[in-house]
């Protein structure tokens, strides 16, 4: 099996399916997929009691609900430490969210496949629902002036090899410290998802709390925010023009370019197929 086999060997098929009354999980039963339930939360009218968020999709379905301002339907950070309530059924990206976002950023859909099957950190997500991160000490130090070096050497460090000698510590409760000094540092410092973006190229949301909140959601909002990366830093045009090596140094660094660049390649090659 091939590298990109192996990616769509991990995929959902497309759309989930039917709708259903949503359960714990907002999926048993006959529960809605398109309504974003949160473990143990009771959904009320529209999907927005208190901790459930309907998608686009599901606005547009009933007038009722389209009628609701974004305000209204955005759910609130009623949560820990200014980290949402995981839920244990976060949905997993699917060739259909690829060929939706090749479309939304001028791509051709067999080069997001590409993309996808070879930057991806593989996992999106966590056995506790939760996006996967890695906590980024001098990202910290940068964003906070260095202002908590002494006092947390773990949380705040000049540079990524300095860093690295806190690893063993784990990301989510250097993290969830690092909320504590300060929240919007924190999240900015910290790389999310399954493409591994940082919080603090939050492009396309409004501020890093949504950009999480967005993590939290699903692998496609991981995906969104990797395209949305690579827009605000010019790297389209370099995927739209496969000038594989360049992007892969441009994204990944001067290490290893030819293989990664081989590896996007023989992606692309095999994606194409898979679309005819």
């Amino acid at each position: 099996m091939n590298e990109f086999d192996r990616f769509l060997d991990g995929l959902t098929p497309g759309p989930l399916a039917a709708r259903r009354t949503p359960g714990t999980c907002g999926i048993n039963d006959a529960g809605d997929p398109d309504v974003a339930s949160y473990a143990s939360i009771r959904l009320g009218a529209f999907g927005l009691e208190p901790h459930a968020l309907p998608t686009l999709s599901a606005l547009a379905d009933d007038p009722a609900a389209a009628a609701l301002t974004q305000a209204q339907w955005t759910p609130t950070y009623q949560c820990w430490n200014f980290l949402p309530v995981p839920t244990m059924c976060p949905r997993p990206l699917s060739v259909d969210d690829c060929k939706i976002a090749a479309k939304a950023y001028s791509l051709d859909p067999a080069t997001v496949l590409a993309v996808a099957a070879t930057e991806s950190s593989g996992a999106g997500f966590d056995s506790q629902g939760r996006p996967t991160i890695r906590f980024e000490p001098h990202y910290f130090h940068q964003l906070t002036n260095g202002k908590f070096h002494k006092q947390f050497p773990h949380l705040s460090q000049p540079s990524r090899r300095l860093s690295k000698a806190y690893d063993h510590l784990g990301s989510w409760s250097r993290l969830e410290e690092a909320l504590a000094l300060n929240p919007a540092a924190a999240l900015k410092a910290t790389s999310w998802g399954r493409f591994q973006v940082t919080g603090r190229y939050q492009r396309g949301w409004s501020d890093v709390f949504s950009f999480v909140f967005a993590m939290y959601a699903s692998e496609a909002n991981h995906l969104r925010a990797f395209l949305e990366y690579c827009q605000g830093n010019n790297l389209i045009a370099l995927l739209n023009g496969k000038k594989w090596a360049a992007f892969a140094r441009a994204y990944n660094g001067p290490g290893e370019v030819e293989h990664y660049a081989a590896k996007m390649q023989t992606a692309y090659e095999d994606a194409k197929k898979q679309l005819q």
